[in-house]
């Protein structure tokens, strides 16, 4: 079975057993810090080591997380280990951030620019998209900036991208130049 598939049933679990305790949000913001967690090189280290037994990693995340995310949340990462599934910690908490923001129907979106750009030109650029029905009208939004794109913005959501950079469009240029439309191909 696939990573994904895996990590895929354990979040969709999570996030049933969540909705039935009228505890969305709460876990929700559980596995957010979670997914810190996980991502520390260390942390990662030890749950990847198959020479660490299971019950010596369930120990660790009951220190870690006992107490400070809700026992349903602490649970899965229980079965998770018990099931030798710890290792797909960072994919399920992917998953779950997921299911979360769809039910919630809210887009996440990042919008790159080549330079800083006012809160006011950001709001100018989502409306766009809204007004036209690309993104929904909650957004979790990631800014970041490429001097690369030289000039314009690169817009990621719903796992399309919206390029308006003065790099892409030169870049389409070039593709064009290339062509010699002159030459007869045979």
């Amino acid at each position: 079975m696939s990573i994904s598939r895996i990590a895929a049933r354990y979040a969709q679990s999570l996030f049933d057993l969540a909705q039935q305790e009228q505890a969305l949000d709460q876990i929700h913001e559980d596995v957010k810090s979670i997914e810190q967690v996980v991502e520390l090189p260390d942390f990662e280290a030890v749950m990847r080591n198959p020479l660490i037994s299971t019950e010596k990693k369930e120990n660790i995340f009951e220190a870690v997380f006992k107490g400070k995310i809700h026992p349903l949340a602490l649970n899965t990462l229980m079965v998770m280990a018990e099931h030798k599934r710890e290792r797909y910690l960072s994919a399920f908490c992917h998953f779950f951030h997921n299911l979360y923001t769809e039910y919630k129907e809210v887009s996440i979106v990042k919008l790159t620019t080549a330079t800083a750009v006012s809160q006011a030109a950001i709001d100018n650029i989502l409306a766009g998209f809204q007004e036209k029905g690309l993104i929904k009208k909650d957004i979790e939004l990631e800014v970041a900036v490429d001097p690369s794109l030289i000039a314009g913005f690169v817009l990621e959501f719903n796992d399309k991208v919206y390029n308006a950079s003065v790099a892409q469009k030169l870049s389409e240029l070039r593709t064009k130049f290339s062509q010699n439309l002159y030459t007869k191909n045979i």
